[in-house]
């Protein structure tokens, strides 16, 4: 933008101006004129706003805008005066920020005036006015001096009331509720009930949260907890159970995300706050009151707060969140765990889990905490063991909580289905169609046991099967069915006479059996023996019915080094599964017994068929799950579960009575392992979320390939051909799950793997706004941390793919690795290499996850904001030449625009943004620095110690090939390879000749030479310092600084005209990024 000459006098003279009622209609156009240039020039010329606010300009401004509010009615519907005066207001702030101060102390009543009376295009500028003013106060008593004049009172308010206006306010009131000790004035300001709860709902906005004070937080604890001590006396009152529960779900909020939550969080150490909290929940018990009915007082709740509170979780009840607080609470917190033993929170929570078994939420969060408090306390170990010796069933894993998504939901409106099978009312729903009554539940389930066995006629003879019993629910079900089935007297009963075992998988001593004393009491109550068995007597080679507990210490350390060896969770799971099946297959061979019976059921077995694809053995799948394996001699396992899903089983036992027995108190390896990145845990957690979302799925997989026969099973190679073609078409449909799997445990985090696949239903190929709001911290990936970029490189040869056909052939150079043409440049010359007016449009592949996206998002923005480049979204090909950025193979780009379509790859070793926008620039038209005519002033080249092939590396051209645009050698240029590139020895290639090298080869961004060049090749308007290109030093180098503010009126990114419309510009979310990155779309200028 050239500068706008200017004559000083002369706006001075019109400041002096004042209007009234006779000279309205010629005063009015002539401060209208003037204004605009004000704005303007402020903007743009520092030293002429030093002046101005240094002299009598700036006094004779505020005046002028004080005589212009006074007579604003005067001035009817034109309130375009207003709208230059605030515009000068805020660039005269964004240039001298302490201005900010200044202006709210001169102005709190006019911006109150103005707020209130005017039209929203003026309400928008003096909200941007106040939130500048805002942010130079340190103090929250700056703020609210004026008490209930102040205009942060007018513009809570406005929210309050929630006036069409309220999107311009929202803002200022989060920043406000950010400031120190800001939550202690506007409660003492707001003290009616619907005002505090409008701010907490602000308040419990992700933004909000993250910053929010520590005074604050510490005052937000003392407030609930004030809460909880009247809850007894006014939990009839309406009002205050919605006050109530606004505050709880802020703290559940607030204690939720623990990569955020510093150690001496306020909330967390304030041990009131848990046993606050625990009173509460321990009075709602004792009123018998169930999560549903504790969920009716929160109506009005789900009104005001709808889609803002707790997106993740659909219920908002009152318990619900009582029990969740506590499980943050005692989150890898061993101080509240102690508390929390000895205020019996873990009797507590059992009892909401028997109360509330049907509300999955709460038996969610109840399970959570409880697994969290026999973690950390040893106390609370020992609370459990009690409980359980009291034949208190306890039910705490997590992954089989799934029978309360089974269970029938009685809202007391809809009719009670009745039983499929009879006329009795139905008591838990399996699927649409199915539902069942208790008796006839049972009898479906004995059903199913007896049909996976009865089709095969495998015992008549009162044979002898080995059980093998885990602990687990799908355990307890088969003991529980087995023993029924053998202890009956009518012809239905099982031929069978059953051993029970269990294999300890944490070690051999005498003590760790202790820790099995239910298990063992459960076997024996029904007059059964059970045999226990470690891990390690894999290594006997016979032994008696009591030899296993006398084994010596070298089995259990070569077990120890056995596992040692194993370099990933998921290569240690499938070990153990075999080393457990072993050792069943020789327990079996000493009991003389031809059957091992298994407790897998149809969601583990489910797991198992993902897991074993996404490793690559799929011919073993049949084998893996079939009703009866019979691949060990001798030997048949069987597993009779199999047409049970999870839920049926865990659902039979809540009904029946039938304990879920696991021992957090020994962590077992298989519960270790769970915990650990594999593909054994992604694939049982995927099938979990499929079980719950879409019941019939799971038991499709598992029927989709327990009828396929094994390829190893015969040798006719027709069959093997046939089973294979059987095998590609399941392999297709379970494709999705598999990818899902693969990505869930390889570098690409779980989030990025949803998002690989929410884009390829939704086929964006662009970057969306969300990938450009973000901190630096979390969109830039650290060089530090991950390969140095010229490393990279230096592993895939070169970075340039090719040039254009009709360019310089003396140029072009063979790439042994890659077959290509390649080239190495500073700056083409001729206009057709350049892309028209900076706009490079681009297309994104759909096979980068979120943050792969944040990091080519930060990298273009920092192009853009220094530069007049632009990158735009080539959406339904509307541009015929374009880059294609997609992961191919290394880091490449071509040279310029080459015409159509133009790859740009950048794998996952590639997402740096040094690394980027190198080859970034690679597209817009430069190449590498140490390729210059000119070099050999600056570096030497050591020959001697280059790569073999990588020579071509180094070459220099002459002034007729490249354009160096007039500007000097510049070492720090992100296109500067470092010291030791392409290395054969370690030893420097590049050494230089002259100081200021120390940051050659850096990739953190563009230097000032960089920025100066692409402005120079692209004809910018060089707008950092007020010049034009014409007018440009190629050796004066002045710094640019980032230009992210209001003043110069033009958009800093080539997204910003589809971003308006899209309706971004006046959204609550993304105004304030809008603001500052499209104020020309917007029209915000």
């Amino acid at each position: 933008m050239k500068e706008e000459k200017i004559d000083t006098e002369k706006i001075t003279e019109i400041l002096r101006l004042r209007i009234n009622e006779e000279n309205i209609s010629i005063i009015c156009p002539l401060l209208v004129e003037n204004l605009r240039q004000l704005q303007n020039v402020v903007g743009l010329d520092a030293e002429f706003t030093s002046n101005f606010v240094g002299s009598d300009g700036l006094k004779l401004f505020l005046d002028l805008f004080k005589n212009i509010c006074e007579m604003k009615s005067l001035l009817k519907d034109d309130c375009i005066l207003l709208k230059r005066c605030f515009q000068c207001m805020i660039n005269l702030i964004l240039r001298d920020k302490k201005l900010g101060v200044v202006f709210w102390k001169e102005f709190r009543h006019y911006f109150s005036m103005c707020l209130q009376t005017c039209e929203s295009v003026i309400a928008e500028r003096c909200s941007n006015a106040i939130f500048l003013c805002i942010q130079e106060n340190e103090r929250v008593e700056d703020i609210f001096e004026n008490g209930c004049d102040s205009c942060i009172k007018l513009l809570t308010s406005c929210l309050i009331r929630a006036k069409k206006s309220c999107r311009w306010c929202t803002w200022i009131v989060d920043t406000v509720l950010t400031l120190p000790s800001s939550l202690i004035y506007l409660f003492s300001q707001f003290e009616a009930v619907d005002d505090r709860i409008i701010l907490l709902g602000r308040l419990n906005s992700e933004d909000n949260l993250h910053h929010l004070d520590q005074s604050n937080k510490k005052y937000l604890s003392e407030f609930f907890c004030q809460l909880c001590r009247n809850f007894t006396l006014q939990r009839n009152d309406n009002s205050f159970m919605v006050m109530f529960q606004s505050t709880l779900a802020v703290l559940c909020s607030a204690t939720s995300d623990e990569e955020k939550i510093s150690e001496n969080d306020p909330i967390k150490c304030d041990s009131s706050v848990l046993e606050e909290c625990t009173k509460v929940l321990f009075f709602i018990q004792q009123l018998n009151k169930s999560g549903d009915e504790m969920f009716a007082v929160s109506k009005e709740f789900d009104a005001l707060f709808h889609n803002r509170l707790d997106d993740s979780h659909s219920a908002n009840g009152i318990k619900c969140r009582l029990v969740r607080l506590i499980a943050n609470m005692c989150y890898e917190n061993k101080h509240n765990c102690e508390l929390a033993g000895k205020l019996g929170v873990v009797q507590l929570l059992l009892d909401c889990t028997v109360k509330d078994a049907r509300n999955f939420l709460i038996t969610e969060w109840a399970t959570f905490a409880i697994r969290n408090l026999l973690k950390e306390s040893p106390e609370n170990q020992s609370i459990v063991r009690n409980l359980e010796a009291k034949k208190v069933r306890i039910i705490f894993e997590f992954d089989e909580n799934c029978y309360a998504k089974c269970a029938m939901k009685d809202d007391g409106n809809s009719e009670r289905r009745l039983c499929v099978k009879c006329t009795n009312l139905g008591e838990v729903i399996l699927h649409e169609k199915d539902v069942f009554c208790r008796r006839c539940f049972k009898r479906y389930c004995l059903h199913k046991f007896r049909l996976s066995l009865g089709r095969y006629r495998l015992f008549r003879n009162n044979e002898t099967a080995l059980i093998y019993l885990d602990g687990s629910a799908s355990s307890v079900f088969l003991f529980r069915i087995v023993t029924e089935l053998v202890a009956r007297m009518d012809p239905k009963r099982m031929l069978l006479r059953p051993i029970f075992v269990h294999i300890i998988e944490s070690g051999n001593n005498q003590s760790g059996y202790k820790d099995f004393e239910a298990l063992i009491d459960l076997v024996h109550s029904n007059n059964f023996k059970l045999h226990l068995f470690s891990l390690a007597d894999i290594y006997q080679k016979s032994f008696s019915e009591l030899s296993h507990c006398q084994q010596s210490k070298d089995d259990q350390e070569r077990m120890d080094i056995l596992f040692q060896h194993c370099t990933s969770a998921t290569v240690k799971f499938e070990l153990l599964q075999r080393l457990k099946t072993m050792l069943l297959y020789k327990i079996a061979r000493y009991y003389e017994t031809c059957f091992v019976m298994l407790s897998c059921n149809l969601t583990l077995l489910s797991g198992r068929v993902l897991s074993n694809i996404a490793q690559g053995r799929g011919d073993q799948i049949p084998d893996d799950v079939a009703v009866i394996d019979k691949r060990w001699p001798g030997v048949q396992f069987l597993r009779p579960l199999c047409e049970l899903s999870e839920p049926e089983i865990c659902f039979y036992n809540y009904f029946f009575n039938n304990g879920c027995i696991s021992f957090p108190s020994v962590m077992t390896l298989t519960n270790h392992l769970l915990e650990e990145e594999s593909i054994q845990r992604e694939s049982k957690l995927f099938i979990h979320e499929l079980q719950s979302k879409f019941t019939s799925t799971v038991s499709t997989v598992f029927s989709s390939v327990s009828k396929l026969p094994s390829i190893s099973s015969t040798s006719d190679q027709f069959c093997n051909m046939k089973a294979v073609g059987k095998w590609q078409f399941t392999a297709t449909i379970l494709l999705i799950s598999v990818i899902h799997v693969i990505e869930s445990t390889s570098t690409i985090t779980h989030e990025d793997a949803q998002h690989t696949l929410l884009q390829s239903i939704t086929n964006e190929n662009h970057l969306t706004i969300e990938d450009f709001i973000t901190d630096n911290k979390e969109a830039s990936i650290s060089t530090s941390k991950t390969e140095h970029p010229l490393k990279i490189l230096e592993k895939y040869g070169n970075d340039i793919a090719g040039i254009a056909p009709g360019r310089n052939l003396k140029l072009i150079t063979k790439h042994k690795s890659h077959g290509k043409n390649f080239i190495s440049r500073t700056a083409f010359k001729g206009m057709e290499f350049r892309w028209p007016n900076g706009m490079v449009p681009y297309i994104l592949s759909d096979k980068y996850g979120k943050k792969s996206r944040k990091v080519i998002a930060r990298a273009m923005q920092m192009i853009q904001e220094q530069t007049c480049i632009r990158f735009v979204p080539n959406k339904k090909h509307k541009f015929r030449d374009y880059v294609y950025i997609e992961p191919i193979d290394g880091c490449y780009s071509y040279i310029g625009r080459v015409g159509g379509e133009q790859p740009l790859s950048l794998t996952s070793n590639c997402i740096q943004e040094g690394v980027i926008i190198h080859e970034l620039l690679h597209a817009l038209g430069f190449i590498h620095e140490q390729s210059r005519s000119d070099r050999d002033k600056y570096v030497r080249v050591l020959w001697q110690n280059i790569l073999p092939g990588m020579e071509s590396e180094f070459e220099k051209y002459s002034d007729q090939d490249l354009d160096n645009l007039g500007f000097e050698y510049d070492y720090e240029s992100i296109m500067h390879y470092e010291k030791e590139a392409f290395s054969r020895n370690g030893r420097a290639t590049l050494l230089p000749l002259k100081s200021g090298s120390e940051l050659m080869g850096q990739r953190n961004g563009l230097s000032a030479k960089d920025i100066l060049k692409i402005n120079k090749l692209y004809a910018c308007d060089l707008t950092s310092n007020g010049r034009s290109n014409e007018n440009i030093n190629a050796n004066e180098i002045v710094q640019p600084t980032a230009l992210p503010n209001l003043f110069f009126c033009q958009d800093l990114n080539g997204h910003c005209p589809m971003w308006k419309a899209e309706n971004h510009c006046h959204s609550l979310i993304y105004h304030a990024f809008m603001v500052l990155t499209c104020p020309l779309s917007c029209e915000f200028c």
